[in-house]
């Protein structure tokens, strides 16, 4: 399986654009392409028959130096799961001792499988607002069962990014407590829907 965002690059030169484009072109049927946004957070609302069933949010991997743990120890602190035995980590740069303050950002992207995190504590009011946008997404293309991205920028603003007919909870599973027992309830409710319908 490819990991996700594998073949999602951030472009900062014609040149670049060009080497990606020729390189992509020749194992896709489509490429699309996109304006940079800074974004603070990606969150994630699973929806099943216009009701938002989880929101969570996505926690790139950036830690932040104390003086005393290496980058290494901070990223496995920070998503033990990914980082425990991420082959990267070997590389003599992750066991550099971060001074305190200092910030380290492994991933530009908010993939679960590329070492973010997840975090479900989220204000009632930005809650209220993604879930009414991603109901409101799901309405106008019809989606019965599927989960939709919403990124928040650095600005505040709320924009839709990326809608996945597919609902992969494997990572989310993995990541929270009860993720087995969320993902449960949510995939019986959406089987459930498809024979009442």
């Amino acid at each position: 399986m490819e990991l996700a965002g594998k073949n999602v690059f951030k472009i900062t030169s014609e040149n670049e654009l060009e080497e990606k484009y020729n390189k992509m072109i020749t194992t896709n049927f489509s490429i699309s392409a996109s304006p940079y946004y800074k974004i603070n957070t990606e969150y994630r609302a699973i929806i099943v028959n216009d009701k938002v069933k989880l929101i969570y949010g996505k926690v790139r991997p950036i830690v932040t130096g104390n003086g005393k743990n290496t980058i290494k120890e901070l990223l496995i602190k920070f998503n033990k799961n990914f980082f425990l035995n991420e082959e990267k980590l070997e590389d003599e740069k992750y066991n550099k001792i971060l001074p305190i303050g200092e910030k380290f950002e492994y991933n530009w992207k908010f993939n679960l499988e590329g070492g973010a995190n997840i975090n479900l504590e989220i204000e009632k009011k930005l809650k209220d607002k993604i879930s009414s946008m991603a109901k409101n997404t799901a309405q106008k293309i019809n989606l019965k069962f599927g989960s939709i991205d919403i990124a928040l920028l650095d600005n505040k603003e709320l924009k839709v990014l990326e809608i996945n007919s597919g609902v992969m909870m494997k990572n989310f599973i993995e990541l929270h407590e009860n993720g087995e027992k969320i993902a449960y309830e949510i995939y019986k409710d959406a089987v459930i829907k498809m024979f009442e319908n």
